[in-house]
C-alpha cells in the first residue's frame, strides 16, 4: 500500500506545469459546475444580474462614449452578444425557478399527507422520502440506516431488483467503465452504497432476495429501464458477489440470500420494528420512486410486506442457479474487488 501511495504522489509531482494548469481549470468548472446544480436558483438570478449590469452599460452608459465609438462594429456586437447571452440566462433562470417550484409542491404535498395522518394514522405511516437525484437517494438511505442501527442486533429483511445502489455500489472496487456508467457523480465524486458497511457488520440474522439474474424478468427488467439486458445482469452479480465475500469476511455475520423471478412490485427493507417500503414501477427505474416508511403495527400493512417477503423466502429454493454463467459471472466481480482492496 505505501508503494503505490508514494508512486502516486511521485507521478504527481513530475506532471508537466501545463497538464497541471489544465487540471486546475477543469477541477474549477466542476466546482463550478456542482455549485450551479445545487444552487441553480441563486445561480441564475447572480447571471441575470451581472448580464443585466453589462447590457445597461452598453446600453444606457453608452452616451458617455464618442458617437464614432457606438457606431462601431465592436459595440454593435458586444450589444448583440449581450442580448442574446441575456436571452439564454433569463430562459435558464425561468427554467430553474419552475423547476424549484415543482420540487417545493412535492415537498409540500409529501409534508400535507402526514400532517393528515398525524391526528388519525393507523396505517403507522411514520415518513416519506421522495427521490430526485443520486444525493436525496444517499440521503434517504443514510436516514434508514440510522434507524436500522438503533436495533443493529435484530434480524434484517432485505428484498430488491439488483440491490446495487442500496447495498454494493462501491466505486473504489469497480472497473472504470462500469463506474462510469452507475456509480460516479455528476461532478466526478465516487459514490459508495449507504447500507455497503452496516450489511456486514450486522450482529442479526441478514435475509437478502434479489431478482434472478438468469430469469427472463430480469432481461426484461433490464431492457425497461436502463434499455440492457446483460448490464442490468451485472447489477445483481455484482451485489451477489458482495454478498458473498462479506460472508467470507466476517465469519459471524449470519447472512443468506436467495432470488426470484416473479415480476418485481416492491422493495422491501424491513427489522422487528420498522418497514420501508418503495413501490416498483414498469418502464421506471424504482431508484427514483418514494420510500414509504411504516411503524411495524397489527393493522395488516406491515404484515402484508412481511407475508409478501416470506412467501418469496420459502420460494426461493425452485431457483436454479448451478449454470457456468452465473457462477463465472460472480466470481470474476470478486477478483476483481479483491484486486482494488489490495
Amino acid at each position: 500500500m505505501k508503494t503505490g501511495n508514494s508512486s502516486i504522489t511521485q507521478s504527481e509531482s513530475t506532471e508537466p506545469p501545463k497538464r497541471k494548469l489544465w487540471q486546475g481549470v477543469k477541477a474549477t468548472f466542476a466546482k463550478a459546475k456542482t455549485f450551479v446544480n445545487n444552487n441553480g436558483l441563486i445561480s441564475s438570478f447572480l447571471a441575470t444580474a451581472l448580464w443585466a449590469f453589462i447590457t445597461l452599460f452598453f446600453g444606457a452608459f453608452g452616451t458617455v462614449f464618442e458617437e464614432t465609438v457606438r457606431e462601431s462594429y465592436e459595440w454593435q456586437f458586444g450589444l448583440i452578444v449581450c442580448a442574446f447571452a441575456s436571452f439564454i440566462v433569463i430562459v435558464i433562470s425561468v427554467y430553474y425557478i419552475l423547476a424549484a417550484m415543482d420540487r417545493k409542491s412535492i415537498r409540500l404535498d409529501l409534508g400535507a399527507a402526514l400532517r393528515r395522518l398525524e391526528s388519525h394514522n393507523e396505517l403507522g405511516l411514520v415518513s416519506i422520502w421522495g427521490n430526485e437525484s443520486a444525493e436525496h437517494i444517499d440521503q434517504n438511505y443514510q436516514e434508514m440506516r440510522e434507524i436500522i442501527e438503533t436495533v443493529a442486533d435484530r434480524k434484517l429483511d432485505l428484498l430488491f431488483t439488483t440491490g446495487y445502489e442500496a447495498m454494493s455500489m462501491d466505486a473504489e472496487h469497480e472497473t472504470v467503465p462500469f463506474k462510469n456508467l452507475f456509480s460516479e457523480r455528476n461532478d466526478g465524486n465516487p459514490r459508495k452504497a449507504v447500507l455497503h458497511d452496516l450489511v456486514q457488520g450486522l450482529r442479526g440474522p441478514v435475509r437478502v432476495l434479489l431478482l434472478n439474474p438468469l430469469s427472463k424478468t430480469a432481461q426484461d427488467r433490464g431492457r425497461e429501464v436502463i434499455t440492457d439486458g446483460p448490464m442490468y445482469q451485472q447489477l445483481i452479480y455484482r451485489t451477489v458477489a458482495f454478498l458473498e465475500l462479506a460472508k467470507s469476511k466476517n465469519r459471524s455475520l449470519y447472512l443468506e440470500f436467495g432470488f426470484y423471478s416473479q415480476k418485481p412490485v416492491w422493495n422491501v427493507v424491513k427489522n422487528d420494528t420498522v418497514t420501508f417500503v418503495q413501490p416498483v414501477s414498469p418502464q421506471r427505474t424504482a431508484r427514483l420512486n418514494t420510500w414509504l416508511c411504516f411503524a411495524n403495527n397489527n393493522f395488516g400493512i406491515t404484515e402484508g410486506f412481511n407475508t409478501l417477503f416470506e412467501k418469496k423466502w420459502e420460494e426461493r429454493t425452485l431457483e436454479k442457479l448451478d449454470s457456468p454463467e452465473f457462477r463465472e459471472n460472480v466470481d470474476r466481480i470478486k477478483s476483481e474487488i479483491e484486486a482494488k482492496m489490495k
